[in-house]
């Protein structure tokens, strides 16, 4: 018969290499949350369609200004454009709810960025797409502070997997951007230019020349990856990094974290048909962090739990 030490060493051993629980128990297969369904995008994709037989200008509804020239666009197979009508089409992300509502971050696996403006730009006519022809670019103008630390980004691969790469850094590209104050005093911000479409990002390397590490939050036994989200929300800079969920350790986990950067821990949970639990918690990184958080009393209608969303910040 086991005695009360050998059950103790027993239940220390099933705890190592697992954030911090109570004795395991059964888990009900709970509904899955698929938030590009249940939530609806509060920054949707934008169209415009433009003149393709002469300059043209648009402003997207953040204020963002984007300038096509005369002629700037091919077909994306290479082939000449006659492009009398262009549709552009924008998608940006400005503030953290943007990218929590599309399961997004600000950055790729290796790399942590500090966004001031992250945009998809799309562009086509006659239902076909277009690229930028060789020595053209598309023009933009983002309105921000004179920081030296910014750089232009392009998203490389899929949208749920992008590889963000420094233009400066791809020898087949030469979009760049350029800090400015016009003259009358009625911009002062970044000048853009893309050579190519897709994913772009006005952003700061978090990662270089820091020290990186996990963070992980330990939650209710309820709480797996099937009916959760974890994000960690940048304080001083727009950040956000989702979480996943470690199987071992039995709680949700992300690497690459600079060590000092002072966060915001976001947890959204599906507990049944339009019934959410909801927990915010401030942080500050430190080595291998693990934070244990408990959701607020109650529980919250989906329009409540969206407004839970678009006030992180």
């Amino acid at each position: 018969m086991l005695n009360t030490r050998t059950i103790a060493l027993f239940l220390i051993l099933m705890l190592l290499n697992r954030c911090t629980k109570e004795v395991d128990q059964f888990i009900p297969d709970t509904i899955a949350f698929d938030f590009e369904t249940e939530f609806e995008s509060q920054n949707p994709e934008e169209s415009f369609l433009l003149d393709g037989t002469d300059y043209a200008t648009f402003y997207t509804a953040s204020g963002t200004q984007f300038e096509v020239d005369f002629g700037i666009f091919e077909y994306a197979d290479g082939t000449p454009c006659p492009c009398d009508e262009i549709e552009m089409r924008v998608r940006e992300f400005k503030k953290p709810s943007d990218f929590i509502l599309a399961e997004m971050k600000t950055g790729s696996d290796d790399l942590l960025l500090g966004v001031e403006t992250m945009f998809e730009v799309k562009a086509t006519s006659a239902g076909k797409e277009l690229r930028p022809r060789s020595g053209f670019k598309l023009h933009f103008h983002e309105p921000a502070p004179d920081d030296s630390s910014l750089d232009l980004y392009y998203g490389l691969g899929e949208s749920w997997a992008l590889e963000w790469k420094r233009v400066e850094d791809l020898p087949a590209y030469f979009g760049h951007i350029e800090y400015v104050e016009w003259d009358d005093g009625s911009f002062k911000g970044y000048e853009g230019y893309l050579d190519k479409l897709g994913w772009v990002s006005v952003a700061r390397n978090q990662s270089s020349g820091k020290e990186l590490t996990s963070v992980c939050v330990d939650l209710d036994l309820l709480t797996y990856d099937k009916n959760a989200r974890v994000f960690a929300v940048g304080k001083d800079d727009l950040i956000v990094k989702p979480f996943y969920y470690d199987i071992e350790k039995e709680c949700f986990c992300a690497w690459g974290l600079p060590i000092g950067l002072d966060i915001s821990l976001v947890v959204i949970r599906k507990a049944d048909e339009g019934i959410y639990n909801f927990v915010q918690q401030n942080a500050t990184v430190s080595t291998d962090l693990e934070v244990h958080m408990e959701y607020a009393p109650g529980t919250l209608s989906t329009e409540e739990i969206l407004q839970r969303i678009l006030a992180v910040d």
